[in-house]
C-alpha cells in the first residue's frame, strides 16, 4: 500500500508546526557534520585508465544537535583489463549508496492510503513515495546523468512525488561495464571512445529495492583530455524504462572527472 503521511507531507521536513510554511527560523539548517574517506587507487591513469582499480569508502554523520541527526555512506568500486598492446581496455563499476536518520522525526509520521487517479503525470504508482521518512529530503542521492546512469537526465532517476518530480532516495545502486579503445590517428592517452552498458536507480530505502525498478542504458562515450580540462560527450539509448522517465541522447560535461 502507497501511502501519504496526513501530519508530513513528503518534502515539507522543516515545517516543524505543520502550518503549511517555511518561517525564517524553519529555513534555517544547522549540520555538524564529522566525515572520513578511505580511497586506494592504483589506475595507470586519471582520466582514461587501462589497468588497474579503484576503491573508495565514505562516511558521513551529522552530529547531535544538529537540525537533522543522520548518517550516510558510499563505496565506489572501478577494475580496468588491458586488451593485448591495442590500447583497449575492459573495465567494471560499481557504486553503492545509503544514509539513513537516528534522530526521532519518523516516529509521529501518521499515514493514510493515496489512489492511483490522485497522481499528477505519466510515472508508475510503484515509485510514488509520500512519506518524509529516514534521510530529510536535502540528503538524498539521485540518478541519472552524464557521469551516472547515462541515458537518462540528470538526477531524474529513483522514486517520484504525486507530481512525478524526483524526490531522491536513501538508497543508490549502480554497476556498468565499458569496453574502450583509442581513436585511430590520436596519440593523445586522455582521449578514447569506448562503449558503455549502466544498470542502476536510486530507492526509497533498502527495503524498497526492486530488480524490476532498474534501469539500463548503453551508447558510446567520448572522452577527450582537452587543453582546458576533460570533455566527456555521451551518445545512449535506454534499454530499460518506464513511463515517465526522462531520457537525453546526447549528454554532455566539462570538468573534473572522478
Amino acid at each position: 500500500m502507497f501511502r501519504i503521511p496526513a501530519s508530513r507531507p513528503l518534502g515539507i521536513t522543516l515545517d516543524e508546526d505543520q502550518d503549511g510554511f517555511l518561517s525564517s527560523e524553519e529555513r534555517e539548517v544547522t549540520t555538524y557534520r564529522l566525515d572520513t574517506t578511505w580511497s586506494r587507487d592504483s589506475r595507470n591513469h586519471y582520466l582514461n585508465p587501462t589497468r588497474g582499480s579503484l576503491h573508495r569508502l565514505g562516511a558521513e554523520i551529522a552530529l547531535p544537535g544538529s537540525t537533522r541527526e543522520f548518517y550516510r555512506l558510499n563505496y565506489r568500486f572501478r577494475k580496468y583489463w588491458p586488451i593485448g598492446s591495442s590500447g583497449m581496455a575492459f573495465s567494471v563499476k560499481g557504486d553503492v549508496a545509503y544514509g539513513d536518520a537516528y534522530d526521532n522525526y519518523d516516529d509521529d509520521l501518521s499515514i493514510e492510503p493515496i489512489e492511483p487517479e490522485r497522481l499528477q503525470g505519466d510515472c508508475q504508482i510503484d515509485e510514488i513515495v509520500t512519506t518524509d521518512s529516514g534521510l530529510p529530503f536535502y540528503e538524498h542521492f539521485y540518478g541519472g546523468g552524464v557521469q551516472d546512469i547515462r541515458g537518462f537526465d540528470d538526477n531524474s532517476l529513483g522514486p517520484k512525488d504525486a507530481f512525478c518530480r524526483s524526490v531522491g532516495g536513501d538508497f543508490k545502486v549502480i554497476g556498468g561495464i565499458e569496453l574502450a579503445f583509442p581513436i585511430p590517428g590520436v596519440e593523445s592517452t586522455g582521449t578514447r571512445l569506448a562503449w558503455f552498458v549502466d544498470v542502476g536507480n536510486v530507492f526509497q530505502d533498502y527495503d524498497s529495492f526492486e530488480t524490476d525498478l532498474l534501469r539500463a542504458s548503453t551508447g558510446l562515450a567520448l572522452t577527450w583530455q582537452a587543453p582546458v580540462g576533460p570533455i566527456i560527450i555521451n551518445l545512449s539509448t535506454p534499454i530499460k524504462q518506464r513511463d515517465g522517465d526522462e531520457t537525453q541522447v546526447v549528454q554532455f560535461s566539462f570538468g573534473q572527472v572522478f
